[in-house]
């Protein structure tokens, strides 16, 4: 037996030794955010002239429900995972906007469009594709530039990618211990950021983000001082 047909021979037993049985399984899965290498994540905002960059470091909880049964595990057909975004925290490095710094800044999910997708998982090519939406909030640290910005920096961000994903790191998906699969997601998106103004009006200025997101697999979100900074900043999101 080869290696890859003694794999796929441990995953079967173990979904069919597990609880889950057919149907559908919910899982965890934890994303954090690359700082270095060739892609780190970082975005650059253009609004109306004013110019900034951000390093980020954090992480995405995922919850992933698989429509899973024996016959697909064993024939390499597609697996349905539905993507929902159950926790997500970024700090980024301070930047100049509108001559002012903004200290930290913190993204957190925009609880109005939390945003979600789904992925298919094909064992037999060993790839892994999704496509989901991450609807976040960028929101600054800078008390004046926080009144100026109240909804801080709405972004919505399509993630598309393809990724390849051995049997070995299947399992550790599913097991929670983090395998080291990564995505990267290029990010060149319009913006609407809502400024109050000084009588208190809401009008929108448009801009545009650039960068990129890498994510990799990771047992646990890290802790970081920036991301500690920004959880006490927005109460523990």
């Amino acid at each position: 037996m080869n290696f890859k047909k003694a794999m796929l021979s441990i995953l079967v037993t173990a979904f069919a030794a597990s609880s889950w049985g057919c149907g559908v399984i919910e899982l965890e899965t934890t994303m954090g955010l690359v700082t270095d290498g060739e892609t780190p994540s970082e975005i650059n905002v253009n609004v109306v002239g004013f110019t900034g960059s951000t390093s980020l470091e954090g992480y995405i909880v995922m919850g992933m429900a698989i429509d899973l049964d024996i016959i697909s595990v064993i024939f390499g057909s597609d697996l349905l995972a539905i993507l929902s975004v159950d926790d997500l925290l970024f700090y980024g490095t301070p930047m100049m906007f509108v001559g002012n710094d903004t200290q930290a800044i913190c993204t957190i999910v925009d609880d109005a469009t939390p945003g979600g997708g789904d992925a298919l998982i094909n064992l037999k090519a060993g790839t892994i594709d999704f496509n989901m939406i991450l609807a976040v909030k960028m929101l600054v640290e800078n008390p004046d530039l926080a009144n100026l910005l109240p909804d801080g920096f709405p972004v919505s961000i399509d993630m598309s990618a393809q990724t390849d994903m051995t049997l070995i790191e299947m399992i550790g998906m599913l097991l929670g211990t983090g395998s080291g699969f990564t995505i990267s997601q290029e990010i060149d998106l319009p913006l609407s950021v809502p400024i109050r103004t000084p009588g208190g009006a809401i009008v929108y200025l448009d801009g545009v983000a650039t960068g990129n997101l890498s994510l990799t697999s990771v047992p646990e979100p890290p802790v970081t001082p920036g991301l500690t900074h920004c959880a006490n900043l927005v109460g523990g999101a």
